[in-house]
């Protein structure tokens, strides 16, 4: 399943990073996100060091990932290691659904081509399509601890 490991460093020590995210950050955003007109382009939670964000999206998006970060201080400032994951829920589908194409492939009724190409078509147009919400949500990221 998709995923995707950074690693960011930074000057700031480990409560200036922590308050910049908090700032930048909408804490309390219900879950439409279609009127929502603010300079802040994540949402989600921070506890302690650990913080879950995702990009406030106009529109509806199954692979925007779930960004699960944890500042660590270092010697010359601070490390946010980071995990860009599917939500937990299109996850569960998508193992479901592989799980299925599975059992589909290995009966010898079907035909085990027609399946094997909409198993490929379904795990590329997921991993394209996440990889895609990685680099924006990545960018905007290190574009916020940046600035």
């Amino acid at each position: 399943m998709p995923y995707k490991k950074l690693e960011i460093k930074t000057d700031l020590s480990t409560g200036e990073l922590k308050k910049k995210i908090e700032e930048n950050i909408e804490i309390n955003m219900l879950k439409g996100s279609f009127f929502y007109d603010s300079d802040k382009k994540f949402k989600g939670t921070i506890i302690d060091n650990h913080f879950f964000i995702s990009r406030i999206i106009k529109y509806k998006n199954s692979f925007l990932p779930i960004v699960d970060g944890v500042i660590h201080p270092d010697n010359s400032g601070s490390t946010i290691k980071i995990t860009m994951r599917l939500n937990k829920f299109v996850l569960v589908f998508g193992v479901l659904w592989i799980g299925l194409m599975l059992i589909n492939f290995l009966n010898p009724e079907f035909e085990s081509l027609i399946i094997f190409a909409i198993f490929i078509f379904a795990y590329l147009l997921c991993m394209v399509l996440f990889n895609i919400e990685v680099k924006k949500a990545s960018t905007l990221f290190e574009n916020l601890i940046n600035n």
